[in-house]
């Protein structure tokens, strides 16, 4: 049995709290629309899960189908989704802003963010350190404070130094 690839995932206090008020919001539409609280409730319920599950599948789709290809080890497939990523949210930055309501992600990265240091962990995966030291020093240079890229920086420069490829 393959061993699985880590992945990290960070999330935000304030988008957690999006997340519930959202659930919370379609809680109490379902009791007003519902006389019977516990099927108002239900319905609620349905109407929240189906939204983040729907948002997630089609307007996180390249994200989604390359963390999917990462951890099945198809990195090179998997670069040209969070490739597609990045462009997407690059055109509508409004999505990646409020995504803890749009697509109800906690994140407390951006997804361009996550789609560049996908990309330079894919590259390193490959071997290509060259490549995967452009990506993170992209991203660094887009969002100074990621700690991700800096990380994978660190230990990419680490191994060069010591001799580990």
């Amino acid at each position: 049995m393959a061993s699985k690839l880590p992945i990290v995932r960070q999330s935000s206090i304030s988008g957690q709290l999006a997340s519930v008020t959202l659930l919370l919001c379609c809680f109490m539409l379902g009791a007003i629309i519902f006389p019977d609280k516990r099927l108002g409730a239900i319905v609620g319920a349905f109407v929240y899960l189906t939204y983040s599950r729907s948002a997630k599948y089609f307007i996180a789709h390249h994200h989604r189908l390359g963390m999917s290809l990462l951890q099945r080890k198809n990195f090179e497939a998997a670069i040209k989704e969070f490739e597609s990523s990045y462009e997407f949210f690059t055109e509508r930055p409004w999505i990646d802003k409020y995504r803890s309501l749009v697509l109800v992600s906690p994140s407390r990265i951006s997804y361009r963010e996550m789609a560049l240091v996908n990309i330079a962990f894919c590259y390193g995966q490959l071997r290509r350190q060259d490549k995967a030291k452009e990506f993170y020093k992209r991203t660094l240079a887009e969002f100074p404070g990621s700690q991700i890229a800096l990380a994978g920086l660190t230990l990419l420069n680490f191994d060069e130094e010591f001799g580990e490829s």
